[in-house]
C-alpha cells in the first residue's frame, strides 16, 4: 500500500508520524530544524499553530506521502516494535528512534540511528543525529526498502518462518 521513490522529493525534511501525547514527547523536539510532525493531537504542551505541524493525516495520505521525506523520527518514551518504522522503511526512510522503539531493528545499520535515553534532552545531539541520518538515508533508500522487505514482510515471515516450525 505504501508507495515508494527512489528519489526523496522531501530530503532535507524529517517526519514524527505519530500519535502526538506527552509519552511521545514531541513536544521536546518541536523546534528541531526540518522536522515535521502528522498525527491527531491530544498533548497540551505541543503547538498546534506551528508550520512545522502537518495535522492528522489520514491512510490513503500516509500511503501516498509518507515516501516524500528522508527519515521518519519516533522518540517515544516506550514501544517495543511500532509498526510506523516498518511502514517508514517500506517507503524508503531511513529511521532516528529511542531505545525503546529499537527491538528487532539490526542497529548496526547506516540508516538505523538509536538515541540513548541519556541524550534524549540533548536538543543539539537529537538535532545532528537526525540530519546525519537523513543525509544517509536520501542515498540508501532502495538498500532500506529491501532490508524492510527482507526482515518484516508478513509474506516472507509466514513463508520463511512460521509454515516451517507448523511443519516441525
Amino acid at each position: 500500500l505504501f508507495r515508494f521513490s527512489e528519489e526523496c522529493e522531501l530530503s532535507d525534511s524529517s517526519i514524527f508520524l505519530a500519535k502526538i501525547d506527552f509519552r511521545k514527547r514531541q513536544h521536546i523536539f518541536q523546534n528541531i530544524p526540518n522536522l515535521y510532525f502528522a498525527g491527531n493531537c491530544i498533548d497540551p504542551h505541543f503547538n498546534t499553530s506551528s508550520p512545522n505541524y502537518l495535522g492528522e493525516w489520514g491512510k490513503s495520505h500516509l500511503y501516498e506521502n509518507l515516501t516524500k521525506y528522508a527519515n521518519l523520527v519516533l522518540l517515544s518514551d516506550g514501544e517495543a516494535h511500532p509498526l510506523v518504522c516498518m511502514e517508514a522503511m517500506a517507503s524508503g526512510l531511513g529511521l532516528v528512534i529511542s531505545e525503546y522503539a529499537a527491538y528487532n531493528l539490526d542497529k548496526n545499520l547506516p540508516f538505523i540511528d538509536v538515541i540513548s535515553e541519556s541524550d534524549i534532552h540533548n536538543i543539539d545531539y537529537v538535532s545532528s543525529v537526525i540530519e546525519k541520518n537523513r543525509k544517509i538515508s536520501t542515498t540508501m533508500r532502495n538498500d532500506i526498502r529491501k532490508y524492510a522487505h527482507d526482515n518484516f514482510d508478513w509474506e516472507k515471515i509466514v513463508t520463511d518462518m512460521y509454515i516451517p516450525e507448523i511443519n516441525k
